[in-house]
Protein backbone atom coordinates (compact mmCIF):
# COMPACT_ATOMS: atom_id res chain seq x y z
CA UNK A 1 0.00 0.00 0.00
CA UNK A 2 1.03 3.36 -0.70
CA UNK A 3 0.22 6.12 1.33
CA UNK A 4 1.62 9.46 0.50
CA UNK A 5 1.23 12.89 2.18
CA UNK A 6 1.80 16.87 2.50
CA UNK A 7 3.42 18.22 5.59
CA UNK A 8 4.40 21.76 5.38
CA UNK A 9 5.24 21.49 1.57
CA UNK A 10 7.03 18.58 1.79
CA UNK A 11 5.98 15.48 0.35
CA UNK A 12 6.36 12.32 2.49
CA UNK A 13 5.93 8.84 0.92
CA UNK A 14 5.34 5.28 2.84
CA UNK A 15 5.04 1.84 0.87
CA UNK A 16 3.92 -1.12 3.06
CA UNK A 17 3.28 -4.92 2.69
CA UNK A 18 1.42 -6.80 4.95
CA UNK A 19 0.83 -10.70 5.75
CA UNK A 20 -1.19 -12.65 8.37
CA UNK A 21 -1.97 -16.33 8.83
CA UNK A 22 -4.05 -17.79 11.78
CA UNK A 23 -5.44 -21.70 12.42
CA UNK A 24 -6.99 -23.30 15.05
CA UNK A 25 -6.83 -26.79 16.02
CA UNK A 26 -8.94 -28.32 18.45
CA UNK A 27 -6.40 -31.09 20.23
CA UNK A 28 -8.63 -32.59 21.69
CA UNK A 29 -12.42 -32.64 22.68
CA UNK A 30 -12.17 -29.60 25.38
CA UNK A 31 -8.47 -28.30 24.13
CA UNK A 32 -8.46 -25.43 21.52
CA UNK A 33 -4.99 -23.86 20.42
CA UNK A 34 -5.08 -20.98 17.96
CA UNK A 35 -1.78 -19.53 16.91
CA UNK A 36 -0.83 -16.84 14.19
CA UNK A 37 1.48 -14.58 12.69
CA UNK A 38 1.58 -11.30 11.08
CA UNK A 39 4.37 -9.68 8.86
CA UNK A 40 4.98 -5.99 8.20
CA UNK A 41 7.20 -4.30 5.93
CA UNK A 42 7.54 -0.71 5.79
CA UNK A 43 9.63 1.21 3.53
CA UNK A 44 10.61 3.63 6.46
CA UNK A 45 10.57 1.28 9.58
CA UNK A 46 11.73 -2.08 8.25
CA UNK A 47 9.92 -4.88 8.77
CA UNK A 48 8.25 -6.54 12.19
CA UNK A 49 7.53 -10.24 12.50
CA UNK A 50 4.75 -10.77 15.54
CA UNK A 51 3.65 -14.13 16.62
CA UNK A 52 0.31 -14.76 18.91
CA UNK A 53 -0.73 -17.97 20.23
CA UNK A 54 -3.91 -18.75 22.52
CA UNK A 55 -4.34 -22.06 24.76
CA UNK A 56 -8.46 -22.97 25.09
CA UNK A 57 -9.59 -25.95 27.94
CA UNK A 58 -13.03 -26.35 28.69
CA UNK A 59 -12.55 -27.49 32.34
CA UNK A 60 -16.76 -28.21 32.66
CA UNK A 61 -19.22 -27.19 29.59
CA UNK A 62 -19.77 -23.65 29.83
CA UNK A 63 -16.61 -22.90 31.72
CA UNK A 64 -13.23 -22.16 30.26
CA UNK A 65 -9.42 -20.90 30.90
CA UNK A 66 -7.66 -19.22 28.30
CA UNK A 67 -3.79 -18.25 27.95
CA UNK A 68 -2.90 -15.99 25.41
CA UNK A 69 0.50 -14.11 24.44
CA UNK A 70 1.16 -11.77 21.15
CA UNK A 71 3.07 -9.24 20.21
CA UNK A 72 2.48 -6.37 18.00
CA UNK A 73 4.09 -3.40 16.52
CA UNK A 74 2.96 0.31 15.68
CA UNK A 75 4.90 2.53 13.13
CA UNK A 76 4.87 6.02 14.15
CA UNK A 77 2.18 8.27 12.40
CA UNK A 78 3.04 10.63 9.73
CA UNK A 79 1.88 13.57 12.40
CA UNK A 80 4.71 11.76 14.91
CA UNK A 81 6.80 12.03 12.61
CA UNK A 82 6.59 14.82 10.29
CA UNK A 83 4.14 17.88 12.33
CA UNK A 84 6.29 21.11 12.49
CA UNK A 85 5.68 21.36 16.04
CA UNK A 86 5.51 17.83 17.46
CA UNK A 87 7.08 15.68 14.84
CA UNK A 88 10.18 13.68 15.37
CA UNK A 89 11.94 12.01 12.43
CA UNK A 90 13.83 9.82 14.55
CA UNK A 91 11.21 7.84 16.10
CA UNK A 92 11.57 4.14 16.63
CA UNK A 93 8.27 2.15 16.05
CA UNK A 94 6.38 0.74 19.50
CA UNK A 95 6.47 -2.67 20.26
CA UNK A 96 4.39 -4.80 22.70
CA UNK A 97 4.35 -8.04 24.36
CA UNK A 98 0.96 -8.87 25.30
CA UNK A 99 0.20 -11.34 28.02
CA UNK A 100 -3.68 -13.08 29.50
CA UNK A 101 -5.09 -15.12 31.56
CA UNK A 102 -8.58 -15.52 31.36
CA UNK A 103 -11.59 -17.25 33.15
CA UNK A 104 -15.50 -17.73 31.21
CA UNK A 105 -18.28 -18.89 32.21
CA UNK A 106 -22.01 -19.57 30.97
CA UNK A 107 -23.67 -19.39 34.21
CA UNK A 108 -27.06 -20.45 32.58
CA UNK A 109 -27.90 -20.10 28.54
CA UNK A 110 -28.76 -16.46 28.30
CA UNK A 111 -25.99 -15.37 31.37
CA UNK A 112 -22.71 -15.37 30.64
CA UNK A 113 -19.19 -13.62 31.97
CA UNK A 114 -15.60 -13.72 31.64
CA UNK A 115 -12.84 -11.81 34.44
CA UNK A 116 -9.02 -11.78 32.22
CA UNK A 117 -5.89 -10.77 34.11
CA UNK A 118 -3.54 -8.78 31.27
CA UNK A 119 0.06 -7.61 31.36
CA UNK A 120 1.54 -5.54 28.20
CA UNK A 121 5.28 -4.85 27.92
CA UNK A 122 5.78 -2.08 25.78
CA UNK A 123 9.18 -0.77 24.35
CA UNK A 124 9.67 2.45 22.89
CA UNK A 125 6.47 3.65 23.57
CA UNK A 126 5.63 6.90 21.65
CA UNK A 127 4.17 9.95 23.50
CA UNK A 128 4.58 13.94 23.82
CA UNK A 129 7.57 14.81 26.02
CA UNK A 130 7.41 17.98 27.47
CA UNK A 131 10.30 20.72 26.64
CA UNK A 132 11.67 24.30 26.78
CA UNK A 133 12.13 25.95 23.36
CA UNK A 134 10.60 25.58 19.57
CA UNK A 135 9.82 22.12 19.88
CA UNK A 136 8.03 21.74 23.71
CA UNK A 137 5.78 18.83 23.16
CA UNK A 138 8.10 17.09 20.52
CA UNK A 139 6.81 13.08 20.36
CA UNK A 140 9.59 10.79 21.86
CA UNK A 141 10.34 7.01 22.75
CA UNK A 142 10.16 5.56 26.18
CA UNK A 143 12.48 3.30 27.02
CA UNK A 144 9.67 0.72 28.54
CA UNK A 145 6.40 0.45 30.17
CA UNK A 146 4.35 -1.84 31.72
CA UNK A 147 0.60 -1.85 32.29
CA UNK A 148 -1.49 -4.93 33.81
CA UNK A 149 -4.91 -4.80 34.54
CA UNK A 150 -7.65 -6.50 35.60
CA UNK A 151 -11.03 -6.94 33.40
CA UNK A 152 -14.58 -8.48 34.30
CA UNK A 153 -17.48 -8.89 31.52
CA UNK A 154 -20.94 -9.91 31.97
CA UNK A 155 -23.72 -10.34 29.26
CA UNK A 156 -27.28 -11.01 29.62
CA UNK A 157 -28.92 -12.11 26.16
CA UNK A 158 -32.27 -10.55 26.05
CA UNK A 159 -33.10 -12.10 22.98
CA UNK A 160 -33.83 -11.80 19.24
CA UNK A 161 -30.62 -10.08 18.99
CA UNK A 162 -30.16 -7.92 21.76
CA UNK A 163 -28.57 -8.68 24.62
CA UNK A 164 -27.00 -6.16 27.55
CA UNK A 165 -23.14 -6.45 28.36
Amino acid sequence: MNVPTNYVGRNIKRNFKAFFIEDIWDITEDIRLTAGARYDDYSDFGDSFNPRIGLTWEFIKGYDLKLLYGSAFRAPSFAELYDGLTGNPDLDPEEVDTYQVSLGAEVISSLSGRITWYQNQIKDAIDPEMKSGVNFLRSTNYSKMKSQGLELEMRYDLGRGSYLA
